[in-house]
Parts: structure tokens; C-alpha cells; sequence
């Protein structure tokens, strides 16, 4: 799997798309926890959203969108900002988790593996 070049993160984003980026792990106590943005496509902007779940896999649960959130509350993940326009949303992210490469949405299960 190839991460997506701009033209592609583009296309995505304007056909209504999320694209994500895995941002890497950490620890709660003895939890693995696993990150990752969104850029999610409103229907005027673009929001940029946070994900932190608790690394399920030891109780048999397969996919990370079925992991459990470590904030509750954050269920579908945490809006950090957002903007009106592709490039913008994309400058926000960078400046705020740094450079990464972005992908498909749903394709989180096959990068963290």
C-alpha cells in the first residue's frame, strides 16, 4: 500500500473522502495506545480530528476502528480545527502533528500490522 501524493489527497477529500495518518503509539499504564489523524470532508469545510484508542487486540478484537476510546467522550475521534479549503487543512496538520504520510480511509488495520 502507497501513502497518497497531494493530487491524490485532493481527489479523495473533494469526492467526500477521509484520509488518515498514523500518527504512532504510546502508554497509558500497562495500554498500548495507537494515534492517528482524520481530515473529514463537511459538506462546507474540512475537519481535522484526533484518534486515540486502546490497543484491543489481546481481547480478539481485529480492526482499530473497533478498538475502545481512551476518552469516552471522543468517540468518533476529537475535532482540533478546521478550514475552508484542502491546502489550508493540510498546513494545520502538518504544523500541529508534523509531516506523515496520509492514506485511504479504513486502511489503518494494514499499516499498523
Amino acid at each position: 500500500m502507497k501513502n497518497l501524493d497531494i493530487f491524490q489527497i485532493k481527489a479523495q477529500l473533494n469526492r467526500g473522502k477521509s484520509i488518515e495518518q498514523f500518527l504512532g503509539t504510546g502508554n497509558s499504564g500497562e495500554r498500548e495506545i495507537l494515534k492517528w489523524i482524520e481530515i473529514r470532508p463537511e459538506k462546507y469545510s474540512f475537519t481535522l480530528v484526533y484518534h486515540e484508542v486502546y490497543n484491543d487486540s489481546d481481547e480478539g478484537i481485529e480492526s482499530v476502528y473497533n478498538y475502545s476510546y481512551v476518552m469516552p467522550d471522543d468517540l468518533y475521534g476529537k475535532n482540533i480545527t478546521e478550514s475552508k479549503s484542502v491546502e489550508e487543512i493540510l498546513n494545520k496538520a502538518q504544523s500541529i502533528f508534523g509531516n506523515g504520510n496520509f492514506y485511504n480511509e479504513g486502511f489503518l488495520d494494514e499499516i499498523i500490522k
